[in-house]
C-alpha cells in the first residue's frame, strides 16, 4: 500500500525536526522472502543508529529508549503486510514518521541535527499535485491528483452536465427546447434543435456550457497555479481553451470521452502529461543556468552555494544525487569546516543546502551525474 508523500510533508519534516534526527532508508518488497529481508535490514540499521546516538548524543540506555518506536515496527505484522519498494523512516525526539513508497531506496542511515531528505525528495516530485477536468456532455467533474492518487474535488456551482447547464427540458418527442442563455448575444427566448430525440449541440450551447464550467472551476481554484489538464473530446478543447481563465491550463489534453467513475484510468493517462510538465520546468531552469553560467547570477562553488542557501538567495538548486560533501557550515562566520568529525554525527553539506533551499522556497532539482551542468556536487542560479 502506497503512502502519499507530498511537498508539504517535505517542508513539515524540515520545519518540525527536534534533534537528534535519525533518517533511515531501505529497499523493501511487497511479498515473498524479501519482506523478511526488509525487517532484517531495519533491525540492523536501528542497531547502528542506537550505537551512534550513544556515541554522540546520549547514554546507551537513553539511546535504546529513543529507538523504541522503530524497533517496535519490527514485530508489527500488519505494517509489513503493506510495504512497497522502499521504506523511509524519520525519528526525532518528538515522533516517528514513515513512508512506504514505490521507490527502491538505497540503504542509508544518518544521525544528525536534521533529517536527510534527498532520497525521498524524488518521491515528492517537487509539488506534483495537479488537477484534471473531465468535460463531457453527460458529466463534468474536477479531480485533484498527484503521481499515485486521484480524488474528486467538490466545486460549488459546477453543473452536473450540459443539460443542467442549459436548463434543457423536453417539449415533445418532435422537438427540444431550452431557455436561452442571457450571456450569449443574439439568443432570445427558447431555441429548438432537431426532430425527435436529443437536441443538436450548437456551438452556442457548447460556449454557454464551457462558460459556466470555467467560472465554477476558476472560482474554486482562485489563487492556485497548479497545472490543470483537460480530459475531453477534441472538438471541445478549442472552445474551452478560448474561454478558460485559469492561469495554468496545459496545452496537451487527455483526448476522448472519459467516465468519472474510472479515476484510476484517468490518472494513468494524465500523469504522463504532468510528468512532461515537471520535466519541462526543470529543463527550462537548467537552460537558464547554462545561459548565465560564469556570471554573478549563478554559482558552482560549493561554499558559495551553501552560503547563498542559508541566506535565502537561491532561485534554483541542482544537485548531483550521487555525491555528498562532508562538512559543517558555520552561520556566524559564513564559513565551512570541511574537517568536521562525522563518525557519529552525519554532516553533509548537500543535505544542509537542500534543507535551506526547501525552507526558503527555492526550486530544487535532483540530477544524475551525467546531467549536471558542471563537475561539482551542486550548482545554483541566484535570486540576487
Amino acid at each position: 500500500m502506497l503512502d502519499r508523500f507530498l511537498h508539504s510533508d517535505l517542508r513539515n519534516l524540515l520545519t518540525t525536526q527536534n534533534a537528534p534526527c535519525v533518517s533511515i532508508y531501505l529497499p523493501t518488497a511487497k511479498t515473498g522472502t524479501e519482506v523478511r529481508e526488509g525487517r532484517i535490514r531495519l533491525k540492523n540499521l536501528a542497531g547502528q543508529a542506537e550505537q551512534k546516538l550513544a556515541g554522540h548524543w546520549m547514554s546507551a540506555t537513553d539511546a535504546a529508549k529513543f529507538m523504541q518506536p522503530v524497533t517496535r515496527l519490527l514485530n508489527d505484522h500488519e505494517f509489513w503486510q503493506h510495504t512497497d519498494q522502499g521504506l523511509a523512516l524519520f525519528l526525532d525526539a518528538s515522533e516517528l514518521r514513515h513512508w512506504r513508497i514505490d521507490c527502491p531506496f538505497k540503504e542509508q542511515l544518518a544521525v544528525s541535527d536534521q533529517f536527510f531528505v534527498r532520497q525521498i525528495m524524488a518521491a515528492a516530485d517537487g509539488d506534483d499535485r495537479f488537477y484534471v477536468l473531465v468535460l463531457g456532455e453527460n458529466e463534468v467533474v474536477l479531480f485533484e491528483a498527484n503521481k499515485t492518487s486521484i480524488q474528486q474535488k467538490e466545486v460549488p456551482g459546477l453543473p452536473a452536465n450540459l443539460d443542467e447547464a442549459l436548463n434543457l427540458t423536453s417539449v415533445d418527442r418532435g422537438s427540444q427546447s431550452h431557455a436561452a442563455s442571457p450571456s450569449l448575444p443574439g439568443k432570445q427566448g427558447s431555441v429548438f434543435h432537431g426532430q425527435g430525440g436529443k437536441p443538436d449541440r450548437s456551438q452556442e450551447d457548447l460556449v454557454a456550457y464551457c462558460r459556466q464550467v470555467n467560472k465554477a472551476v476558476a472560482d474554486s481554484l482562485n489563487g492556485q497555479s497548479r497545472p490543470l489538464i483537460l480530459a475531453c473530446v477534441d472538438s471541445q478543447m478549442p472552445v474551452y481553451r478560448q474561454i478558460n481563465s485559469y492561469p495554468n491550463l496545459q496545452e496537451q489534453i487527455v483526448p476522448g470521452a472519459h467516465a468519472a467513475r474510472a479515476p484510476h484510468l484517468l490518472l494513468e493517462k494524465s500523469w504522463p502529461i504532468m510528468r512532461a510538465y515537471l520535466d519541462g520546468r526543470r529543463d527550462k531552469a537548467l537552460e537558464a543556468y547554462k545561459a548565465k553560467a560564469g556570471t554573478p547570477a549563478t554559482s558552482s562553488e560549493v561554499s558559495e552555494v551553501v552560503a547563498a542557501a542559508h541566506q535565502g538567495r537561491l532561485d534554483h538548486l541542482f544537485f548531483d544525487r550521487s555525491r555528498s560533501v562532508s562538512g559543517q557550515f558555520d552561520l556566524a562566520s559564513q564559513s565551512i569546516d570541511y574537517e568536521a568529525d562525522t563518525t557519529d554525527f552525519a554532516r553533509d553539506l548537500v543535505e544542509q543546502t537542500i534543507a535551506q533551499a526547501v525552507l526558503h522556497r527555492s526550486s530544487v532539482y535532483s540530477l544524475p551525474a551525467d546531467e549536471m551542468p558542471a563537475d561539482t556536487p551542486m550548482v545554483a542560479t541566484l535570486r540576487y
